[in-house]
């Protein structure tokens, strides 16, 4: 289920769309899984021993670590920088109609020399 897909058919349709087709797309969902399972089940494919073994150390850095903390860095650095250069004003014009981004690109564009 993709939920902005939802919020797009509650905006053009109506809540009571989008709550229909949630519903109707989560029983269809947990129908389908229980069903593999009962098919499964009957043809047997389902394994009766499940070896699991103890972990016995715990979580140990590796170079992937690193690298994770690393790259957690530079996506905070561009959040830091989308948020400080206006990006959630650009975002919030984006949703702005065309004639009053042109009004407000008119009032707001600099000089001619």
């Amino acid at each position: 289920m993709i939920l902005p897909l939802l919020d797009i058919y509650r905006r053009y349709y109506g809540s009571r769309v989008a709550l229909y087709l949630l519903g109707t797309l989560y029983l269809t969902m947990a129908a389908a899984g229980y069903l593999v399972e009962l098919l499964s089940g009957a043809a047997g494919i389902i394994p009766s021993h499940r070896a699991v073994g103890v972990i016995s150390q715990g979580p140990s850095p590796a170079y992937t670590s690193a690298l994770n903390v690393i790259f957690l860095a530079i996506a905070a650095a561009l959040v830091v920088r989308f948020v400080r250069s206006g990006g959630p004003e650009m975002l919030a014009m984006m949703d702005m109609p065309e004639e009053e981004m042109a009004a407000h690109e008119h009032h707001c564009a600099p000089a001619s020399p």
